[in-house]
């Protein structure tokens, strides 16, 4: 499945899981669930850039606010170093553990990491 579709199919799970009223939310669910576009024309900095454009200067403390952004960090774990399956192994466990924390509850099955 690889690191792209895992964002786009955790993206897609929480938006199934729980009711997104706020724009901004939706938008930078939208634009999560599009990583595999990106890596597609070869240029996952874009994606980076419509996400972060999206961010307000103050940190979005809500729990879809939260989760959203760790969907996020998880996607671009190994944008700035050379590719690690462990490292993205280790960040979606982290990813996981975090969603349970904030009392989510999201059904995703386990990527295979070992590609963008």
């Amino acid at each position: 499945m690889g690191i792209c579709n895992t964002v786009e199919s955790f993206s897609k799970a929480l938006m199934q899981t729980v009711l997104v009223e706020d724009a901004r939310h939706k938008l930078q669910l939208e634009i999560l669930k599009l990583m595999p576009l990106y890596l597609n024309i070869k240029d996952l900095s874009l994606w980076e850039s419509a996400f972060t454009d999206t961010l307000e200067d103050d940190e979005d403390e809500s729990t879809i606010g939260k989760i959203t952004y760790a969907i996020f960090d998880f996607g671009r774990c190994n944008m700035y170093c050379a590719y690690s399956e462990d490292n993205a192994i280790r960040e979606f466990a982290a990813l996981i553990a975090f969603v349970v924390q904030q009392s989510v509850a999201i059904k995703i099955d386990k990527p295979d990491l070992s590609c963008w």
